[in-house]
C-alpha cells in the first residue's frame, strides 16, 4: 500500500480524526459510475426532451450547459474533494460552487434568448 504524503496524513488526523490505515477497507461510492449515469445517460435524455419541446438550438445548448452543471453538483456530493483544496465551507467543494455559477449563467442566457426570440417574433407597430 502506497504511503500518503505527510501533509495529507496530518490533515486527515487533525481535521477528520482518521489515520491513513483506517481508510483501506472503507467502502466508497463508485462516483465515476454515478457521474457517467448523471452526466451521460440522464443528461442525454433531458436534452432529447428539450429538443422535442423546442426546435431552438440555443435552448438545447443552454440546456446542456445548465443541466450539466446541476447534475455535476449532485455527482460531486459522492466524490472526495481535491486534497489541495478540500471543502470550502459547509461541505461544498470548489467544483460545486463553479457549477452553480455555470448553471446561473445558463439561466441568465436562456432568459435573454427567450426575450430576444419573442422580441423578434412580434412585428413592430408603425406610427
Amino acid at each position: 500500500v502506497a504511503q500518503l504524503p505527510e501533509d495529507i496524513r496530518v490533515d486527515l488526523i487533525q481535521n477528520y480524526g482518521l489515520d491513513a490505515g483506517m481508510l483501506i477497507n472503507v467502502p466508497r461510492h463508485p462516483s465515476q459510475l454515478y457521474q457517467a449515469a448523471l452526466e451521460g445517460a440522464l443528461l442525454f435524455v433531458i436534452l432529447l426532451g428539450i429538443r422535442f419541446l423546442t426546435k431552438r438550438d440555443a435552448f438545447v445548448a443552454l440546456g446542456f450547459v445548465g443541466f450539466y452543471a446541476l447534475l455535476r453538483v449532485i455527482g460531486e456530493f459522492y466524490r472526495a474533494p481535491d486534497p489541495q483544496i478540500g471543502y470550502l465551507f459547509d461541505g461544498w467543494t470548489a467544483g460545486q460552487l463553479w457549477s452553480f455559477a455555470q448553471a446561473g449563467l445558463a439561466v441568465v442566457l436562456a432568459g435573454f434568448e427567450y426575450w430576444r426570440q419573442n422580441r423578434i417574433a412580434q412585428p413592430k407597430k408603425s406610427e
